[in-house]
């Protein structure tokens, strides 16, 4: 029995996730939330590459409810509460190869939960 709730409760929250992947410029919303990516900052170290530091992949983002708006960056793998909604980078493609990359082709794929 509990077995079958906690398997119940995990398609739940499954259900709720809205995963989405957004290039800068664009904007993504859910229910009344919307997030705009605005920037980002990636100096991961490239592929192939042996680094003293691996780097991080930062995305700037903007979160706009109603009349309220919150800028707010995430580090790849953080979580943060914005305006009511759990928003997370989960990554940010494509991974450097050392060589550059349009920021068209950049992509910030984010998670949102409404709280």
């Amino acid at each position: 029995m509990r077995y079958r709730f906690t398997i119940s409760i995990f398609c739940l929250l499954l259900l709720a996730c809205n995963k989405e992947q957004i290039k800068p410029g664009q904007s993504y919303t859910v229910q009344d939330m919307t997030v705009d990516f605005v920037d980002f900052s990636d100096n991961r170290c490239p592929e192939g590459v042996e680094c003293i530091v691996a780097g991080e992949g930062i995305a700037y983002l903007k979160g706009n409810v109603d009349q309220d708006s919150e800028d707010f960056d995430l580090k790849i793998g953080e979580i943060d509460t914005v305006l009511g909604y759990s928003v997370r980078l989960d990554d940010l493609t494509p991974f450097p190869t050392g060589e550059s990359i349009p920021a068209s082709q950049k992509k910030a794929h984010l998670t949102i939960n409404k709280l």
